[in-house]
C-alpha cells in the first residue's frame, strides 16, 4: 500500500490539481452519481463521466486514484452494487429476478455482476436478500 501511495505522488507530481480541487471534484462527482445515478448507463466509461463532470478524464482519473485510491470502475460498481443491495430489499421488487435488478443497476454481465458482488458484500445475493429480507 505504501509503494501505492508512492508511485502515485511520483504519477501526479507535475499535476497542478491541489488538495481542495481533489476535494471539490470529488464532491462534485459523488454529487453527479447520486442524483443523475450515471452508474446505470452500462456503457459509462471514464471519458463519458468526465465529460459529465465537465473535467478531463486524466483530472477524474486522478481524483479516484488519489482521493478515493481505487479506478473508475471499482467506484463505479461500488455504485452498484450500492444500488442491487437496496433494491434487493425493497419488497415490491421480490417479484423481480435478481440478474434483473443487476441488469437495471448497471451491469451487463451475470457473470461479473456474482463476481463483483460477492467481492464487495462477500456472500451471493441470494444469500444476501435471504439474511436481510424481512
Amino acid at each position: 500500500m505504501l509503494l501505492q501511495l508512492e508511485t502515485e505522488k511520483v504519477k501526479y507530481s507535475t499535476s497542478s490539481l491541489s488538495g481542495f480541487d481533489l476535494n471539490n471534484y470529488a464532491l462534485q462527482l459523488e454529487k453527479l452519481m447520486t442524483e443523475k445515478k450515471l452508474f446505470r448507463d452500462n456503457e459509462i466509461n471514464l471519458t463519458k463521466l468526465s465529460k459529465e463532470l465537465g473535467i478531463s478524464s486524466h483530472i477524474l482519473s486522478q481524483v479516484l486514484n488519489q482521493h478515493y485510491n481505487i479506478n473508475f470502475y471499482e467506484y463505479i460498481n461500488q455504485f452498484r452494487i450500492d444500488e442491487v443491495k437496496k433494491q434487493l430489499l425493497i419488497k415490491e421488487n421480490q417479484n423481480l429476478t435478481i440478474i434483473s435488478i443487476a441488469f437495471d443497476a448497471g451491469f451487463n454481465s451475470k457473470s461479473s455482476f456474482q463476481k463483483i458482488f460477492k467481492k464487495y458484500v462477500g456472500k451471493t445475493p441470494s444469500t444476501y436478500m435471504k439474511e436481510n429480507l424481512k
